[in-house]
């Protein structure tokens, strides 16, 4: 219906266009004279007025709701952006997390190849004491390790004799049981130290 009004309006000519002629005077109240279609021209232009008049209210309504919308959508994005600064700052710390296990790790790793060539110069006198101590280091790596990895670096069942006993006191002195080891048994040979 709107779109029929503006079309009859561009065929409307402008109001200074009209004809318009006053009678009346002194005695009697003023009127107007003008041809039919120009008066119909008018009421034309009146109808176009209106349905323009409703046509800007709801684009009012639709503005404000538009604002309303840009509003909303820009509390959102300061939320995101918020909340990205945040990831981003807890990227950097286990960035920096990990680059410290890394280190830990490494550090380990070397203490645990020193055991080894300590071990393999020791006589065989020594061997207990020092399989014993890799059992304890290996538990505690296990226990380090863990919570991060989910499963063990050493399994109990890749361990020699002594070094299951020495896993065994570490895990009795420190009063905890470590996820995933694998039971003794019996048949196990003594297979010396696994790095």
């Amino acid at each position: 219906r709107l779109s029929e009004v503006k079309k009859s309006l561009d065929k409307v000519p402008s109001f200074d266009d009209l004809q318009i002629k006053t009678k009346g005077g002194l005695f009697r109240s003023e009127t107007i004279e003008m041809p039919a279609r120009d008066f119909e021209n008018i009421k034309v232009l009146a109808q176009g007025s209106e349905s323009l008049r409703e046509e800007n209210k709801l684009y009012k309504s639709h503005n404000l709701d538009l604002m309303g919308e840009n509003a909303n959508l820009k509390q959102q994005l300061a939320i995101v952006e918020k909340d990205r600064e945040k990831f981003k700052r807890e990227r950097d710390e286990l960035r920096k997390d990990n680059q410290k296990l890394s280190k830990k790790l490494g550090r380990t790793e070397l203490l645990l190849n020193t055991i080894h060539e300590l071990y393999k110069r020791a006589g065989e006198k020594h061997r207990y004491v020092f399989e014993n101590l890799m059992g304890r280091a290996k538990q505690g790596i296990n226990k380090v390790l863990d919570p991060f990895k989910g499963d063990e670096l050493f399994s109990k069942k890749d361990l020699s004799k002594y070094e299951k006993q020495g896993f065994d006191q570490a895990i009795r002195d420190s009063g905890g049981i470590v996820r995933n080891s694998s039971k003794d048994t019996d048949n196990e040979k003594d297979i010396g130290p696994e790095m």
